[in-house]
Order: C-alpha cells, then sequence, then structure tokens
C-alpha cells in the first residue's frame, strides 16, 4: 500500500540523499524507518566491509508511518517524522516527531522524554541545523514548515515561536546550508523552492527577497548541496536534474544548468568528496551515478552507470567508502562500495540486508 501522492510519481524515481559525514568506524550505525511497519531498523556497519549487523532491540517502535530521520552532530539523538497515514490530505492523521537517545557503545535507541512531539499534517523530510540546535519539517497536507528548538542535555524539541511557516503547495522536502543561515524548502505542485533566513538564535525562519526560486522541473522533493556549498541540486520528476548557484550573502538561487536524468524523481545526492553525485531510481530498480566537477559543479553520466539495486530503492545516505540505499518494496537495504577513483559502485558481501516494510529512508551515525 502506498501513499496517493506516490501513486502520481509512481513511474518516477527517488533521489538519494547524502549526508557530509567522516569515515566509517567500527561504531557507526546506520537507522531505517519502515513506513510500512511503524518503526525503525538498526545496524552496526563494519568499517572494512560495509557488511551490516541488527542492533539489539531492532526493530524500534516508531509512529504511524515513520518517514523522514535525522541525526544532530553530536550523533547522541535520533528523530523521525511520523507521516501520520497513507492517503489523500483530507484523511491523513495527525503527524509528529518521535524522539531517540543513541546509546554510544551499541547504537540501540531509547525514547526521549517527552516525545513524540506534534507536528502539522503529514511530516515528511526533517532536516537538522549544522548546530544541531533547530530541527524543521515539511507538512506536506498542510503546506508549512514546523520548527523546533534542541534542548542540548535532553534532545527534547520545542516548538519555535511563529512555527509552522508558511511554505509553497505539496511542501516535501527542507534543508538546512552548510552555514546554517539559510533553509530550502520544496514545494512540489508549484515547482519551485522558497529559501528563507535562519535566526541564528531563535530559529525561526523568514522569507528572503525574491522567494520561492524555480526548481528548473516538476515536482521537486528535496535539495543537495555540493560540499563547497556554492552549487545545489534538485532532481525533478519530469526527469531532469537542475544545477543551481547559491548567492552565499543573501541565500538566492540561480539556475546554471540542468541535465536529463532518465529517472525523475527525489533528492540528488553528493559524496563527501564533492567528486560524485548518485540518485536512486525507483522505476528503473538501480542506482544513476554522476561525476561532478568541482570548479563548476557540473554532472557527468559515469561509466557503468546505472547499477542495479532493489525493487523501487528509494532514499540513501552515503560516506566516503560505502552507499546505503533502501528498496521500498523489497524491504531491504542495500549497501554498496564506491571505487574512489571512477565512483563506480559494487555490493557488499551480504547485500542487501533485511528491513521492516517499505523502508522509506536512512541516516548514517558515526
Amino acid at each position: 500500500m502506498l501513499r496517493r501522492r506516490w501513486l502520481k510519481i509512481l513511474a518516477c524515481s527517488f533521489a538519494i540523499v547524502v549526508r557530509s559525514v567522516p569515515a566509517l568506524a567500527q561504531s557507526s550505525y546506520v537507522y531505517v524507518p519502515n513506513e510500512g511497519s511503524d518503526s525503525i531498523s538498526g545496524f552496526s556497519v563494519d568499517a572494512e566491509t560495509g557488511m551490516l549487523v541488527p542492533l539489539p532491540g531492532s526493530p524500534y517502535a516508531a509512529g504511524s508511518h515513520p518517514t523522514g530521520i535525522a541525526v544532530p552532530p553530536s550523533g547522541r539523538f535520533l528523530y523521525v517524522s511520523n507521516y501520520g497515514g497513507f492517503g489523500d490530505c483530507g484523511s491523513s492523521a495527525p503527524g509528529s516527531i518521535s524522539g531517540f537517545n543513541i546509546d554510544p557503545t551499541t547504537g540501540a535507541l531509547t525514547p526521549m522524554s517527552g516525545s513524540p512531539f506534534p507536528t502539522g499534517l503529514a511530516p515528511y523530510w526533517l532536516a537538522l541545523a549544522p548546530s544541531g540546535r533547530f530541527v524543521y519539517t515539511a507538512n506536506y497536507c498542510n503546506n508549512n514548515v514546523s520548527a523546533f528548538a534542541v534542548d542540548p542535555s535532553s534532545g527534547v524539541l520545542t516548538e519555535v515561536q511563529g512555527s509552522p511557516f508558511a511554505a509553497g503547495s505539496a511542501v516535501d522536502g527542507v534543508t538546512v546550508d552548510q552555514s546554517g543561515r539559510f533553509a530550502y524548502v520544496s514545494n512540489a505542485n508549484d515547482g519551485n523552492i522558497s529559501v528563507y533566513r535562519v535566526d541564528a538564535n531563535s530559529g525561526q525562519l523568514t522569507a528572503i527577497a525574491g522567494s520561492p526560486f524555480s526548481s528548473q522541473g516538476s515536482y521537486p522533493i528535496q535539495l543537495t548541496f555540493g560540499n563547497s556549498g556554492r552549487y545545489a541540486y534538485v532532481a525533478n520528476s519530469s526527469g531532469s536534474v537542475a544545477q543551481l548557484k547559491v548567492d552565499p550573502k543573501t541565500g538566492s538561487l540561480s539556475p546554471v544548468a540542468t541535465v536529463s536524468s532518465g529517472f525523475g524523481g527525489g533528492a540528488f545526492a553528493v559524496t563527501p568528496s564533492g567528486k560524485f553525485g548518485y540518485a536512486a531510481a525507483c522505476g528503473a530498480n538501480s542506482v544513476v551515478a554522476f561525476r561532478i566537477t568541482p570548479s563548476s559543479g557540473s554532472l557527468a553520466p559515469l561509466s557503468g552507470s546505472p547499477f542495479a539495486s532493489g525493487s523501487c530503492p528509494f532514499t540513501s545516505v552515503a560516506d566516503s567508502d560505502f552507499v546505503f540505499v533502501p528498496n521500498y518494496y523489497d524491504g531491504t537495504l542495500s549497501v554498496f562500495r564506491i571505487d574512489h577513483a571512477t565512483g563506480e559502485l559494487t555490493p557488499v558481501p551480504g547485500s542487501p540486508f533485511t528491513t521492516g516494510s517499505f523502508p522509506a529512508n536512512v541516516a548514517l551515525v558515526r
């Protein structure tokens, strides 16, 4: 069973979200929210092989249809947005964010005090400010963004004054840039990106001049930054990836180039090195790969791309060595080793690994 909004783009593909994290260590963990089984699967990651081992107590109970996932830089807490139900917005249940404490020794999750924290209707993507002080979620059915302050000791969330903040139609993705000064919200039905200045003290959002900016295609899901922060990328379900130039002073976006992707879909992903980008092609059951020219941010398809995955690869996360790809229909997580010279992907031993039903996202914690 799928939400009605996914039926609209079933033939399209869903792209990768890459978090810039350090190289994997033995204490690294991967977490996957299972939208169909209201749970979170947790795994430890072998630093040498990339193989996964389920964590003690996994899977962990979450709210109704968990989708988005985010972890602050400290690695102490984990947050999952609970979409609230499948179906049209008129029948959606109230959404929330479940908060968990991460055991630094075992990686096991325990609910934090006060969790879950209420949001608007149908929260999907989650984003954390680089400081770890604020959490944002896009409320798809309310056309707005909820903002929360994070208690640094307990991880408990408190809604920011003035939240939720108005956005466009069918808001889906939300991203905070590396500086923490600007937030970017994808308005799927409008084909554009709303940009906000983030108040460093309060976490409040204020739309910048000229916002929203075109995504250069239809149905953008999530905006992703290159590692320099000078360029951003957004994959549109019209079958293209738009490269956008970011003004570091104002946060505004301007078009640079649009590359045909052939897969449509959601967020484009950039590795921490900035050399490669990957997108999970749901309709083609594969991962599409690009080489990125650092000076210009331009994209070029990689030799051997696309690389076969499971059924409907959804969203993914990568570090310098591995890419983790949840396969929505299979209930599995594919893990690939990245060739540092070519960017080509090779499945690690034992891949894919079993998750819960409809794994919708993934987060890597070191």
